[in-house]
């Protein structure tokens, strides 16, 4: 059975930059949100070693890192590495009756949504 640090081994030990390009990592890692809240410390950090290690072996192919990241390719804001969608399943969210997102908390920063 795969795990996060399965996957985030199977990035590190990647050699080429087509398997980056099928998104198969990044819906690999969207899997275990069902079976790793990530509201538990632990599970959180995984997540975030292995988007870094994903952004780290990018980097070395000369590819677009996903963006925004700090100096060592850690996520600052953890929905923009699966394209801006809120993280599905994880209460780190305020949802309003209009169906938007109020604030939602990330990595190392509150996001608030100006009132249109």
């Amino acid at each position: 059975m795969d795990t996060l640090h399965t996957i985030r081994h199977d990035i590190h030990s990647s050699q080429t930059f087509e398997v980056f390009t099928s998104g198969n990592f990044v819906s690999g890692i969207l899997d275990f949100f069902p079976l790793y809240p990530t509201g538990t410390p632990q599970n959180y950090h995984m997540y975030i070693y292995a988007m870094q290690e994903y952004n780290r072996k990018l980097d070395g192919f000369g590819g677009q890192v996903i963006e925004p990241v700090d100096a060592g390719f850690r996520p600052i804001n953890f929905a923009s590495f699966f394209g801006g969608v809120p993280s599905p399943g994880i209460n780190d969210f305020l949802l309003i009756e209009a169906g938007g997102f109020l604030l939602q908390q990330d990595s190392f920063k509150l996001v608030l949504e100006q009132d249109d």
